[in-house]
């Protein structure tokens, strides 16, 4: 989860909160990409090496596992290499579109809709089968959430709660990977992680949570002022 936030501020599509920015800010795709990509180049190689240290009570080898992982073909995984290469070939022109929407004046939103139609064609699935794998519990928190947000907006609370963290901690933190709650990606892959026998809670994520955010955000600190000031 850590990893997917850090790798999701890279672009413009990484994020919900990439996309409200750029939009505020007037920011395109490749702004996005020239600006993110590098620091996030740097956090997630510093996460990795982290990783190693925060979970080496499960970096253990057994000869079991380690004998399953190498009877594994990849080949087998891909049952129909037709399919697939029509579909990677929507995806990258997808990414096409993605990085030249300033250009033709087409919101990001609209190219991944029309992705979305053009891969539903090309791969003639059924529409139910799609409907099935969505993640409707998160799609249904996202939908309270904002409706919860937008209330506290109109009353001010959250002007309020800005005004104070700003005074208190600055106005330029991160903080996506400190709770389960912080990132669309968390709440996604705790649901997937129950769904198959490995329940995370709240806690358990917030304890390797906030030493990830520290530490990414201190380096982003770092990251601005040296290439900004």
């Amino acid at each position: 989860m850590p990893a997917s936030n850090i790798g999701g501020a890279a672009t413009l599509i990484g994020d919900p909160p990439n996309i409200i920015i750029a939009s505020r800010a007037g920011l395109t795709f490749n702004d996005f990409l020239v600006h993110m990509a590098p620091i996030t180049v740097i956090v997630f190689i510093a996460f990795v090496l982290l990783a190693r240290v925060l979970f080496r009570s499960s970096f253990r080898y057994d000869e079991r596992y380690a004998a399953e992982v190498m009877s594994l073909d990849e080949r087998k995984a891909i049952t129909d290499p037709a399919l697939l290469t029509r579909c990677l070939i929507v995806l990258g022109l997808v990414i096409v579109g993605f990085s030249l929407h300033s250009g033709l004046h087409v919101e990001p939103s609209i190219v991944a809709l029309v992705g979305a139609g053009v891969m539903l064609l090309v791969s003639r699935v059924e529409v139910s089968d799609v409907l099935e794998e969505v993640e409707w519990p998160v799609l249904v928190f996202f939908m309270g959430l904002f409706v919860m947000v937008a209330a506290l907006g109109h009353t001010g609370v959250i002007e309020r709660i800005g005004t104070w963290s700003a005074d208190a901690v600055g106005d330029d933190y991160f903080g996506g990977n400190g709770t389960a709650v912080a990132a669309s990606a968390n709440v996604v892959a705790i649901g997937i992680a129950a769904k198959t026998g490995n329940p995370i809670s709240f806690w358990q994520f917030t304890r390797y949570g906030m030493v990830v955010t520290v530490l990414s955000t201190l380096m982003a600190w770092v990251y601005v002022a040296l290439r900004y000031f």
